[in-house]
């Protein structure tokens, strides 16, 4: 039973710490973040960690809930995705050296400017 609490405890501190980051990375960045890889990256991995969490605490709480199978298998599809973001952001900056951080649309406007004076 103290394992239990104890378990539970620790997955609702982890679930609160990434509402916290998301909630603070969004205020902070004045609702900017979609702006830059990176933000979004941050973002997303923060959102899929605290997706885990909350489904952890409904599985202790309720046990075997009807769902519970189908909504496993698009968070385990989202952590797929989200390994897999980092090699594409890799490839990106090795196409052309990039900065991650830069705006994404100032980025882009400025490529469609080159090749449309090309």
């Amino acid at each position: 039973m103290i394992y239990r609490m104890l378990s539970l405890l620790v997955t609702i501190m982890g679930l609160v710490g990434c509402l916290t980051f998301v909630t603070r990375y969004w205020v902070l960045s004045g609702g900017r973040w979609r702006d830059t890889y990176a933000g979004r990256f941050f973002v997303v991995v923060y959102s899929n960690l605290a997706a885990l969490f909350l489904l952890i605490i409904a599985n202790q709480i309720f046990g075997d809930w009807p769902g519970r199978k189908v909504v496993s298998l698009a968070l385990y599809l989202a952590y797929v995705a989200q390994t897999w973001w980092p090699i594409r952001l890799l490839s990106i900056a090795q196409q052309k050296p990039v900065d991650l951080i830069e705006p994404v649309r100032k980025r882009e406007g400025q490529h469609r400017r080159e090749e449309s004076q090309s």
